[in-house]
């Protein structure tokens, strides 16, 4: 048997390797495709109304939005959110919204009057705080004019875009693996030595 049967073969290593990350990058890609054209807008700003009659961030025209509310409450609920080695500290205030308010997460040093970020829907559990807590912590004047969602006030509008690009880029990596590999496995392949027949 020929020992060069038994050597590894680099360019099926490329072509798996290019494979997956082609796969992958594509699936990212139409994954944050629908986001990333849905923030290339830019924040759209809405008003109270638009804001009321809204039962879930979906019936929005745009989540990112720029909204002035007439007023703002700070709840005195801190949440931290830690990374690595990084941590950031965040408040929740509450923004009137006609006659009901809606939570929003700011960072600890905001002092503004308008509110730019996305709205969403925070689900159970805040950053480690359950929002049902987070809710009982309000007075009672609050707590029964909760908005259905709430509002991450520092949300950054060019991560969905990033997220895209990184995904493209990976899929033309993929494709020029796929090349790469292609053309090494061709020349990798055993050439018929007619000496054999002899």
């Amino acid at each position: 048997m020929d020992a060069t049967n038994n050597r590894p073969r680099p360019g099926r290593g490329l072509l798996a390797g290019g494979a997956l990350l082609a796969l992958v990058g594509t699936g990212v890609a139409l994954w944050s495709l629908p986001k990333a054209q849905h923030h290339s807008r830019g924040p759209q700003t809405v008003t109270a109304p638009q804001l009321r009659d809204a039962a879930s961030p979906e019936a929005l025209p745009n989540w990112f939005v720029r909204f002035k509310p007439m007023q703002i409450v700070d709840t005195g609920v801190r949440l931290t959110h830690r990374y690595k080695k990084f941590v950031t500290h965040y408040k929740v205030l509450l923004v009137a919204v006609e006659d009901r308010w809606m939570l929003a997460e700011v960072h600890e040093s905001f002092k503004g009057d308008t509110l730019t970020g996305k709205i969403e829907d925070w689900g159970d559990n805040r950053r480690g705080e359950p929002v049902k807590d987070i809710v009982a912590r309000l007075p009672e004047k609050y707590r029964g004019k909760m908005m259905p969602f709430q509002m991450d006030a520092h949300y950054i509008a060019d991560s969905p875009a990033v997220v895209f690009m990184f995904s493209l880029l990976a899929v033309f990596v993929g494709l020029g693996l796929l090349a790469v590999g292609g053309l090494t496995a061709s020349r990798q392949r055993p050439q018929w030595d007619e000496s054999n027949m002899r």
